[in-house]
């Protein structure tokens, strides 16, 4: 005992410890959400505000006049002249100008204007940033997302800078299509370099990533990159766009992802930060001295309380162990027990040795009953013997005679006799029934004559189905001799037999003169009473065959398909209808 209640406060108290566990561990998971999304939310918003700038650039530059007038007249030459004419080099020295501004230059990589005859003119002209002004658009790689959104904003992702003369120069721009023929493109740049200062992650474990609709456009590029970039990949698609939301992924990362609607952009940070980790450090040993304190109290306490408890169990094992087993008769001696639960459970125990008592002495009265039976039924088994004969004698003067009909009689009544006096088998088929069924109609026949006509339609799928001994002949007996008692008329019997999916049915039909609401109500109210007697009371009922008609049969076959059978009787004055269904069983 005291082992079980040791197990039982070990198990306890590790099963606190774990929830105070748990409960901390959460805490610290949704505080880390917390701030992984404000970080991503405000990086969202420098991310927005640097593409912003990059825009107003590009509308300050269409917005002068001077500007656009000088485009309009490069519109009309190429780069091979812009040189030759005077005209064609103050436009080119009014654009350079306005690309030139202290602002531009401090805080772009490189304002470009490129034009579709070749033009390019660019704002810088430091030696560590030169312009290829030869470069030629056609090879610019990424021109082709700009079809189909002339007038619009087009933020370019991470790319290299195509315009200098330098390698591994890599940026990122927002672009726009001067509307008119051939007016050309502004381009304003953004040098990743200086992403990368300005988005600088609060942790060092950290990974941001930026996307426009499902493309990235920029990335911190620290470690775990590729499986980081993977993982986005598979969770935008199942986020919506207006989402802000904090994701626990397998791996025990933290991944937050903020959405500017404005712009289709979604900021998004991992934290590859070891979350498990860093709260163990912290968390497991106080959760580790919880545990071993719980512990030892509560396994002084079980031992203490124990030793207490026990007592009166012992006791109570010293009783049942002088209980006199032979005569099932229990100790006298239960005043030492002092504990009221004890002793109730003791006086269960003798209660429960009374009736093993009882039931040992009925077992035997039953045993004496069986014997009696079996004596029964081997004179049941001599008795009809005596009819068998006196049936043959009566045959053979109707034979003397030249009477045929009266060897069918005889003949079809020997065949019943045995048939119902066979006490071996106590159920019968339907088709066996049936067969019965048709010799007693066909007995009637020879009383009745043409008054009398019946009909039998019965599925062969039923003929196994098992059913009381004579219960179809009760019914159509009761209809026989109740059924017509008014009427000098025919009297038909119809008997059908029917199968679907789910059940069998058989019903017995007459065209008599019907029964009153009061003996169908009063025939219902004795089954249910022969129901309940079967499944509540678990009474025994004695049943004899060819006894209370409708009633007896009811309760015989209760017994075989308890409640999967049901009875109806339906009755007017054109006749009474008597149906037996059945449902199948698994």
């Amino acid at each position: 005992m005291i082992l079980v209640f040791s197990i039982l406060v070990s198990i306890s108290s590790i099963a606190f410890g774990s929830i105070y566990y748990l409960i901390v561990w959460n805490n610290y998971i949704k505080l880390e959400k917390k701030n992984l999304q404000v970080a991503a939310d405000n990086y969202a918003q420098q991310y927005i505000f640097t593409t912003e700038q990059m825009e107003q650039v590009i509308q300050n530059l269409l917005s002068d006049q001077e500007v656009l007038n000088s485009i309009g007249i490069l519109s009309y030459t190429n780069k091979e002249e812009i040189n030759k004419r005077s005209y064609y080099v103050d436009a080119k020295n009014i654009i350079q100008t306005a690309l030139n501004t202290h602002f531009l230059k401090k805080n772009f990589s490189r304002v470009t204007l490129f034009m579709q005859n070749g033009i390019v003119i660019s704002g810088t002209s430091y030696q560590s940033n030169p312009t290829d002004s030869a470069k030629d658009i056609s090879d610019l790689d990424w021109l082709f997302l700009l079809e189909g959104k002339r007038g619009q904003y087009v933020l370019l992702p991470e790319h290299a800078d195509n315009w200098t003369k330098l390698e591994d120069k890599q940026v990122v721009s927002v672009v726009k299509q001067i509307l008119g023929k051939d007016l050309g493109y502004f381009e304003v740049q953004k040098s990743v370099e200086s992403l990368n200062s300005m988005f600088v992650p609060e942790n060092p474990m950290w990974n941001l990533f930026v996307y426009q609709n499902d493309e990235l456009l920029y990335s911190s590029k620290r470690d775990n990159y590729q499986e980081d970039a993977g993982f986005i990949n598979s969770v935008l698609g199942n986020v919506e766009m207006t989402d802000r939301a904090q994701i626990h992924n397998t791996n025990g990362y933290l991944m937050a992802i903020s959405r500017m609607q404005n712009h289709n952009i979604r900021v998004v940070i991992i934290d590859h930060t070891p979350l498990l980790k860093e709260t163990m450090k912290t968390v497991l040993p106080l959760t580790l001295l919880i545990i071993i304190g719980m512990l030892s109290v509560s396994t002084t306490y079980v031992y203490v309380s124990s030793r207490y408890i026990l007592q009166p169990i012992r006791q109570l094992k010293f009783l049942m162990e002088r209980t006199d087993i032979e005569h099932l008769k229990v100790s006298e001696e239960k005043t030492i027990i002092k504990d009221a639960d004890i002793k109730e459970l003791y006086d269960t125990y003798a209660e429960v040795l009374l009736k093993l008592k009882r039931s040992i002495q009925k077992e035997r009265w039953l045993s004496e009953l069986q014997k009696q039976a079996q004596f029964d039924l081997l004179q049941a088994q001599v008795n009809p013997h005596f009819l068998f004969n006196i049936l043959n004698v009566i045959s053979s003067r109707g034979l003397e005679n030249g009477d045929e009909a009266i060897c069918e009689i005889c003949a079809d009544l020997a065949q019943m006799l045995r048939y119902s006096t066979n006490v071996i088998e106590k159920q019968g088929t339907v088709a066996s029934e049936i067969q019965y069924l048709e010799m007693y109609l066909a007995l009637l026949r020879f009383r009745y004559q043409d008054k009398l006509k019946y009909e039998i339609h019965v599925e062969e799928q039923l003929n196994d189905f098992e059913i009381p001994k004579l219960s179809l002949q009760q019914i159509v007996e009761n209809s026989i001799l109740h059924a017509f008692k008014t009427l000098d008329c025919v009297k038909k019997i119809i008997i059908t037999g029917k199968s679907s999916k789910d059940t069998w049915e058989i019903s017995i039909c007459d065209n008599g003169t019907g029964m009153s609401e009061e003996t169908i109500k009063s025939i219902n109210e004795r089954c249910e009473q022969i129901r309940e007697a079967l499944t509540e009371k678990r009474e025994h009922i004695e049943m004899e065959i060819g006894g209370m008609g409708i009633v007896n049969t009811y309760a015989r076959m209760y017994q075989i398909y308890e409640n999967r059978f049901s009875m109806n009787i339906n009755s007017d004055e054109s006749g009474t209808q008597v149906l037996f269904t059945v449902e199948r069983g698994d």
